[in-house]
């Protein structure tokens, strides 16, 4: 496998995955009566894609830009995913647009953008402690 498409085809399975499963109307899925669960699955969700989005940008030197602001590129690509997702959602039968899950989504990337700054300043105390 190419090197480099270790970091890219991961954002590629994502997408589709997410287009798939939000294609489905939700009669098809099992009722959960936990009224939280449906926003911790895009947060969860969305913090993968965030993730995928920031290693295939920060592992690619075609767009230096995208390379150079991993970070804020990978945000501003999971965020607007999030908010054509839930456009689509809006024309499947069963389904709807919902402005909390797109913000359920968004929380989900910055939780990644957070996690990522605390291994990078950890990583900076870990190289001055050696």
């Amino acid at each position: 496998m190419n090197s480099k498409l270790k970091y890219h085809l991961p954002v590629v399975i994502i997408c589709l995955g997410i287009f798939v499963e939000s294609s489905f109307p939700t009669e098809s899925y099992p009722k959960i009566d936990f009224e939280l669960t449906d926003k911790i699955v895009h947060f969860g969700i969305y913090f993968v894609l965030f993730m995928a989005f920031y290693f295939s940008f920060n592992n690619q030197t075609k767009y230096l830009l995208l390379y150079k602001y991993s970070l804020f590129s990978a945000l501003i690509f999971t965020v607007l995913y999030g908010a054509s997702d839930e456009f689509h959602q809006y024309f499947v039968p069963g389904r709807s647009c919902e402005f909390y899950d797109w913000l359920a989504d968004i929380f989900g990337a910055i939780f990644g953008i957070v996690l990522i700054l605390i291994n990078k300043k950890f990583l900076k105390i870990e190289k001055l402690i050696h």
